[in-house]
Parts: structure tokens; C-alpha cells; sequence
């Protein structure tokens, strides 16, 4: 993959903490499949290095904590709808394909491969017969 200014860009804010979640999932998942972006990355990593070593740690004061806490505890938290969960998935796909359980849709659906399995076996079979039957015919 070609890193472009864009790409880079992006790299360069992933190194420094600044994506969103999903964003940096997916640079993630982009970075372990190409090389060229895993090494970006790296090139990154070595260019803000230095700007770690001339940060100098500062403790918090003890109060600091049980404040954000208190705050926490009385600020109202917006309740957005969320994505279905793995389970609630998995339960609303047994249901649609009429299993009790999704175990139940696992072994139907592993009955459904083998049939499958078995009649491409035996398109196989028939091809090569066939074949085979208008080759000596010739």
C-alpha cells in the first residue's frame, strides 16, 4: 500500500492518541495486513519521541480524584441507542431461521454445508464421467 499524505496524516494522528475508537480499530486492522503502513507507524513513533523526553511528570492533587468522581455521579448521561450485542444477533438469526437455540441454527446449517459438500462431489463426479465418456467417444 502507498502512503499518501492523507494516510500519513492519519498515522501520525493514531500514533499521537488523537483518533476515534473505530478509526484507530481499522488503522489497526490496516497496519497488521501492510507493511508499508506498520513501518509509518514506526516512523512516527521515532519522530515524537523526542517530545516524550521533555515532558516533565506533574502528580495530580489528592483532591483531584474525588472531585471527578462526584462530578461523575451527578452529571446525567445521555442514553444513546446502542448496536446489538454478538448474542442479541446470533438470538434474532435463530429466531428468523426458526431454531430454538443458535446451537440449533449452527447444526442445521452444518447439515445444509454437508449436503452441499456432497452434490458439488457428485457434479464433480458426473462432470468427470461425462467428460470422460465424450473423450473416448471421439
Amino acid at each position: 500500500m502507498k502512503i499518501t499524505d492523507d494516510t500519513d496524516l492519519l498515522v501520525g494522528e493514531y500514533v499521537l492518541g488523537t483518533l476515534e475508537s473505530d478509526e484507530r480499530t481499522k488503522l489497526e486492522e490496516i497496519a497488521a495486513r501492510e507493511p508499508t503502513v506498520a513501518a509509518a507507524v514506526m516512523v512516527w513513533e521515532r519522530r515524537l519521541a523526542p517530545l516524550h523526553e521533555l515532558i516533565v511528570p506533574v502528580a495530580p492533587p489528592d483532591t483531584i480524584w474525588p472531585e471527578i468522581e462526584k462530578q461523575l455521579l451527578h452529571q446525567e448521561q445521555d442514553s444513546h441507542p446502542r448496536d446489538p450485542g454478538f448474542l442479541e444477533v446470533a438470538q434474532a438469526l435463530a429466531q428468523s431461521y426458526k431454531a430454538d437455540t443458535a446451537m440449533a441454527l449452527v447444526q442445521r446449517m452444518r447439515r445444509w454445508r454437508m449436503l452441499a459438500v456432497l452434490f458439488g462431489a457428485a457434479a464433480v463426479f458426473l462432470a468427470a464421467y461425462l467428460g470422460a465418456t465424450l473423450l473416448r467417444g471421439h
